[in-house]
């Protein structure tokens, strides 16, 4: 079962006192998604940090594309690796911009 993992200077689902529950139910494309999460991870930091100056958002974002992945792989389980991290890193793009509009940067500033 894939674990989530707050930390980081590890990986993004590393930790193991906290289950996820995005398991696909089968063991490679819970390894594939374990290692697409990882490779997208950093880009979720900067996401997070470029769209809303904000690390810790990194994590409600990722939480968003690994659940969205998880979908994805279950529903096509023989996907490339390669387009699986492309997956997350949309997703990530698309979540960033979107919490951004909700939460505009100027507003974060001014309200200081």
């Amino acid at each position: 079962m894939l674990t989530f993992a707050y930390e980081t200077t590890r990986s993004y689902l590393a930790r193991a006192d906290m289950e996820l529950a995005f398991s696909t139910g089968n063991p490679a494309s819970d390894q594939k998604l374990d290692a697409a999460a990882n490779a997208a991870w950093p880009y979720a930091k900067l996401c997070a940090w470029t769209y809303l100056n904000d690390h810790a958002a990194a994590h409600d974002i990722m939480d968003h594309a690994v659940e969205n992945a998880s979908g994805y792989i279950s529903r096509h389980a023989d996907c490339p690796e390669g387009k699986l991290i492309l997956r997350f890193k949309s997703v990530i793009r698309r979540r960033a911009a979107a919490v951004c509009k909700v939460e505009p940067r100027d507003s974060i500033w001014l309200s200081d």
